[in-house]
């Protein structure tokens, strides 16, 4: 018994010290860069008006206000980064 709760938590920790964020092609990366990019860049938002028959008119905002910005970086910049990133932890796919 105890040499099984030994080997699972030898176990768990591999798996914790090679979890890697999730893998994109090299499409998906730049779609996401150019994503994060844009947020990072202002305030950006969406807004809902309509009426629905069950419950009458209604009205939604969402705003996505950047804590960090661009932290200095032209938007350029800040995309190189981010590919950069996702190309040094391995989540970029090869071939795509």
């Amino acid at each position: 018994m105890r040499i099984t709760l030994t080997l699972l938590a030898g176990a768990v920790a591999l798996s914790a010290c090679t979890a890697m964020g999730p893998r994109y092609s090299r499409i998906e990366a730049i779609e996401y860069c150019q994503q994060k990019t844009r947020e990072a860049s202002g305030v950006t938002g969406t807004g809902t008006v309509g009426a629905s028959s069950s419950s009458g008119p209604f009205i939604g905002l969402t705003l996505n206000i950047p804590i960090t910005g661009l932290q200095g970086l032209t938007p350029d910049q800040y995309f190189n980064n981010c590919m950069d990133n996702l190309a040094a932890n391995g989540q970029i796919s090869e071939g795509s």
